[in-house]
């Protein structure tokens, strides 16, 4: 039986139905709702002053291996994650313009709630190509490649669909690719290659057919981090995490950042270093990172370590004070 809109009590429940389904869709979709500030309005507020508190700790109930990139969608975290059956092997010279051999391993699409129990694996990749690397989410579909495990490998792009459950491979580049950033209102897809050294741009048209080899390809000019996984923020900008190993002197030492990336140039316009560490001591930025907005502060998930002592992170950053 057809409900009748002339009905106040019937209007009334319809609309307020229809309004929440809409406030749930663009929650998923990781847009911001009109006046609500955006994951990066609220970065460019933080500094090395800013408040970071803990807020849990949470171990994951299965082997994560090498954790890569982190995102969330809805109440679920997808992270991509390397199982490495054999590590590389370097050669005593270089045999071409590799440095090493690809090793063997398996590449992994994991799914698991926020008690860290896991609800799905994915394999991707094939052969040689099995380390995927950060990824990103355009609202229907992850984006996520996967490369040989050394510099300048080959790589895969695939594209996740979560309502099919499917990875589809879309395209191939000749560079190891590490991470991905996609933003379809402005049909682009951004990646970064090994160390992030490189940023590559392909077009993507309206029925989500990529424009390949690449659109356009430009160096990074910034270096002290290499970023290890990149998402869209709106505005144009994405926001990458990563780090970077130097010399002490007296060892090595691991420095941890975040940086907001203005796409017209792809220079930082807003830099944080991070020096917080896991329990075991990886800089919290080793690898996968994902940020969202909670009120008037950021919401950071982070899983740096690897194996069975993986264990998701989450901290609440405060604006500093004026």
């Amino acid at each position: 039986m057809r409900a009748s809109l002339t009905n106040p009590t019937i209007f009334k429940k319809s609309f307020f139905r229809a309004v929440s389904l809409l406030l749930s869709l663009i929650s998923t979709l990781s847009l911001p709702v009109a006046g609500q500030s955006t994951v990066g309005d609220l970065f460019t507020k933080m500094t090395p002053q800013s408040d970071w508190k803990l807020v849990a700790k949470v171990p994951l109930q299965f082997n994560a291996h090498h954790t890569q990139g982190l995102v969330k969608i809805g109440g679920d975290f997808y992270m991509t994650a390397v199982e490495v059956k054999r590590w590389p092997e370097r050669f005593s010279e270089k045999k071409g313009k590799f440095d090493r051999d690809t090793g063997e391993g398996v590449g992994h699409l994991f799914r698991f709630n926020d008690s860290g129990v896991l609800l799905d694996d994915v394999v991707l990749g094939k052969d040689s190509i099995y380390h995927p690397g950060g990824l990103d989410f355009d609202g229907q579909n992850l984006w996520i490649p996967v490369c040989e495990y050394r510099p300048l490998g080959n790589s895969i792009v695939y594209r996740y669909n979560l309502k099919d459950r499917i990875a589809t491979e879309v395209f191939s580049v000749e560079d190891a690719l590490g991470a991905m950033a996609v933003d379809l209102s402005s049909g682009i897809l951004w990646g970064t290659n090994w160390g992030s050294r490189d940023f590559y741009k392909w077009k993507i048209n309206k029925d989500g057919q990529v424009q390949t080899p690449f659109y356009e390809r430009k160096p990074n000019p910034s270096f002290y981090v290499d970023y290890q996984d990149c998402h869209r923020v709106g505005n144009g900008r994405i926001l990458c995490s990563g780090l970077r190993s130097y010399d002490s002197g007296v060892g090595t030492f691991r420095l941890g950042g975040l940086d907001l990336i203005d796409l017209s140039d792809l220079r930082p316009v807003h830099q944080l270093p991070v020096n917080l560490y896991s329990d075991s001591g990886r800089v919290l930025t080793n690898n996968p990172v994902w940020l969202e907005v909670l009120g008037n502060a950021l919401r950071a998930y982070f899983v740096p370590d690897d194996d069975e002592d993986s264990v998701l992170y989450v901290y609440d950053i405060f604006p500093s004070n004026p």
